[in-house]
């Protein structure tokens, strides 16, 4: 009867141990996958930043620039990857004076309100900016933030008015961020 108890116990014990070693497998997995991702990031980093540097022409800028983004992305919903997106489009589309954080927050805001990615919403906005800033038609830009929820038929409608009747394309575009501080708050819902 002993003999049956120490093999029992000598199971048990194997069993354990055998779980522990599972448990330090994961553990060093894990810190694997977090060691991988610290990698990951640090290579996105450095290669937003030569990105940015390229794009806004000063190297301290864009490091600072990539620095917020990351900040930026800490605090919102949305993953930093289309956070970046987003601001290359504001940048290629309306250099420093579109690619602000504000701006960000305000098109962050609008895509959290109505679900939409971060980065093809800052994609048609920039569009629209771009156009405004042209004098030129902006009706693709408009349908698609539209489609989107983002921008309402009288809004729309407001804004064309506003260019026929002459209006600066930063006073049309200014109409427009109006319209979208409406979902002021909503990525911190």
């Amino acid at each position: 009867a002993l003999g049956g108890l120490g093999s029992g116990l000598q199971s048990a014990g194997m069993v354990a141990g055998g779980a522990l070693l599972g448990i330090g497998a994961a553990a060093v997995g894990g810190f694997g996958v977090a060691m991988g991702a610290a990698i990951n990031m640090n290579a996105s980093l450095e290669q937003s930043t030569m990105q940015f540097t390229t794009l806004m022409g000063d190297a301290d800028t864009a490091a600072e620039h990539v620095a917020n983004l990351f900040e930026f992305g800490a605090k919102t919903p949305f993953e930093t990857e289309p956070i970046i997106a987003a601001s290359k489009h504001l940048q290629i589309f309306g250099g420093e004076a579109l690619n602000s954080m504000e701006n960000l927050t305000l098109i962050g805001d609008s895509a959290a309100a109505v679900g939409a990615p971060i980065d093809e919403v800052s994609f048609w906005v920039g569009r629209l900016y771009s156009n405004l800033q042209a004098g030129q038609p902006f009706g693709e830009a408009a349908a698609r933030l539209q489609e989107l929820g983002i921008m309402a038929p009288e809004t729309k409608t407001q804004l064309e008015e506003m260019q026929k009747a002459g209006a600066s394309g930063t006073e049309v575009f200014g109409a427009f961020q109006e319209r979208m501080g409406s979902f002021a708050g909503a990525m911190d819902m």
